[in-house]
């Protein structure tokens, strides 16, 4: 099961995400608590390329690999 998308949602100070894997799962959680629009940004530009793709049972990957691009 991979990653398939990650998505975002912003409210003056407050961003959330949802993130779908290729079996259909999908997960939401907090991503800031002020400045959500700047959080949101990050996200997708920063965490998503190397989240994208992952195995999303191998939480610690992503972060042991800042520097490889997993963006299909």
């Amino acid at each position: 099961m991979k990653i398939k998308s990650i998505e975002t949602f912003t409210r003056r100070h407050l961003g959330i995400t949802r993130v779908r894997i290729t079996d259909g799962a999908q997960g939401w959680g907090q991503i800031s608590p002020f400045n959500a629009d700047i959080s949101a940004t990050v996200m997708h530009r920063q965490v998503a390329p190397h989240a994208l793709g992952a195995d999303a049972a191998d939480i610690a990957r992503p972060a042991a690999e800042p520097n490889r691009s997993r963006r299909k």
